[in-house]
C-alpha cells in the first residue's frame, strides 16, 4: 500500500488529476487499519509472515492529507503523529499537520473483514479493553504468506500479546519452519497430532480454504463463528471443525469447537504465548504470563481431556504452549473460556458442573 502512496504523492506533486483515492480500497483501508491496531501499544496481529507492526503510514498520511479523519484518527492512535516516524524524506515534506484533522470513527469497533478472514472483538475504542483477532481464509482470495492457521486467534491485554502467533515463519531450519507455518504453531486444532495440509505448500498458497461464516456485535457481546473443515487433508475425512468465539463484555471469551468425522481421532487445542511468554499448567487448563500481564485458560470436553505444557522439537526457542488432546473420537466438542488479567490479579473461578453429552455446563 505504501508503495502505491509514494505514486500518489508524486502524482500530486505534479498536479496531475487522478480518481485512485476514490478506489474501495483507499475508502476501507482506515477502517481495516483502525480496526486492527490493539487498545494499548497500538499495533497490528502478528498474523502471517508478519510481527506486531504499525503499517500503511505513507497511505494513510496521504489519505489524511486529502481530508479522511479516519486515516487521520489512524495516525493519531498509531503514534505516527507523536514520534518521529516520518523519517523518509517524502513523508516529512508531505506532513502537513494543518491538514490532518483526526475524529474518532462512529462505526463498530468489533467487526469482520471477510475477504481477508479477519474478525475482530473489542469493547469498543478503550484502552482496557481485551482484544482478540479471529483469523480463518481469504476463503477464495490469493494470498500470500499465509500461514496454516485456519480458525485460529490472537488476543492482546494492556499492550501484551498474551495469547500470539510465531510471527514471520522461519525459512531456514525445517523444524523451526514446520512449528512457525504450520498449525502446531497457532492457536488452533490438530488432528492425530497433525495440522492443516501442510505438505501441499503450493495449494495453501493460493487458498486458505477457511472462512468466517456468522458475525453479531451487541453491547454486552460479540460472536463470530469460522468454518476451516476443507483446511484438513481429505483422508481424515473432516466433515466439521466449526469455532465459534463469544465476547463477554468487558471480561473474557469462550471459544466453542465442534469437530465432526466419519472416523476416530484425537483432537488438539493449542494455545501459545510466544514473545518470551511462559506457561503453567493449571486444573482444567494452564496459566499464561507475560510482563504485566496473564491469561487464565480453563478446557472442557465431554471427550475427556489429558493436558501438557509442551515444546516442539527443534523449536523449543518458540517457547511453551498448552496442548489439550480428548480422546479418540470421531466427533469432538471442546470449550474453553480464556480470561486476560493484570499480572498477580486474583484468578476467577470457572468449572465444569456437568457434562452432558452434547457439550459442557459452566459455572462461574
Amino acid at each position: 500500500a505504501d508503495n502505491i502512496a509514494r505514486f500518489l504523492f508524486a502524482l500530486r506533486s505534479a498536479q496531475v488529476s487522478n480518481n485512485l483515492p476514490d478506489h474501495n480500497f483507499y475508502q476501507t483501508l482506515p477502517k481495516l487499519g483502525i480496526n486492527l491496531l490493539s487498545p494499548q501499544n497500538p499495533n497490528h496481529p502478528p498474523i502471517g509472515d508478519t510481527g506486531p507492526g504499525r503499517p500503511y503510514p505513507g497511505t494513510m498520511l496521504f489519505l489524511a492529507g486529502n481530508g479522511d479523519t479516519n486515516a487521520a484518527w489512524y495516525l493519531q492512535k498509531a503514534e505516527f503523529l507523536n514520534k518521529n516516524f516520518f523519517a523518509e524524506p517524502y513523508l516529512f515534506v508531505a506532513l502537513k499537520p494543518e491538514n490532518i484533522n483526526p475524529v474518532e470513527p462512529n462505526w463498530p469497533a468489533s467487526s469482520v473483514f471477510q475477504d481477508v478472514g479477519y474478525g475482530v472483538s473489542r469493547n469498543g475504542f478503550t484502552a482496557s479493553s481485551p482484544y482478540l483477532v479471529f483469523k480463518s481464509g481469504p476463503p477464495t482470495k490469493l494470498v500470500g504468506h499465509n500461514h496454516w492457521d485456519n480458525n485460529s486467534l490472537v488476543i492482546n491485554y494492556l499492550g501484551q500479546w498474551i495469547a500470539s502467533d510465531p510471527g514471520y515463519r522461519d525459512y531456514y531450519n525445517e523444524a523451526k519452519n514446520q512449528f512457525s507455518s504450520g498449525t502446531v504453531g497457532h492457536n488452533s486444532i490438530l488432528i492425530d497430532g497433525k495440522g492443516q495440509d501442510y505438505n501441499d505448500r503450493s495449494a495453501l498458497a493460493h487458498l486458505a480454504g477457511g472462512r468466517i461464516t456468522e458475525f453479531f456485535s451487541a453491547p454486552g457481546y460479540d460472536f463470530l463463528k469460522g468454518q476451516a473443515a476443507l483446511t484438513y487433508d481429505s483422508s481424515f475425512s473432516l466433515s466439521k471443525f466449526d469455532r465459534s468465539v463469544i465476547f463477554v463484555k468487558p471480561n473474557f471469551f469462550v471459544v466453542y469447537d465442534d469437530l465432526a468425522s466419519s472416523k476416530n481421532h484425537q483432537y488438539s487445542y493449542l494455545l501459545h504465548p510466544y514473545y518470551g511468554g511462559t506457561a503453567e499448567a493449571k486444573p482444567n487448563g494452564a496459566l499464561l504470563k507475560k510482563s504485566g500481564v496473564q491469561l487464565r485458560a480453563w478446557v472442557f470436553s465431554p471427550s475427556g481431556l489429558t493436558q501438557e505444557i509442551k515444546s516442539y522439537p527443534g523449536a523449543e526457542n518458540y517457547g511453551p504452549y498448552l496442548e489439550a488432546k480428548t480422546n479418540s473420537a470421531a466427533n469432538a466438542k471442546i470449550i474453553s473460556v480464556l480470561y486476560p488479567q493484570a499480572a498477580g490479579a486474583t484468578e476467577p473461578e470457572f468449572r465444569s458442573s456437568g457434562v452432558p453429552e452434547d457439550g459442557v455446563v459452566l459455572d462461574t
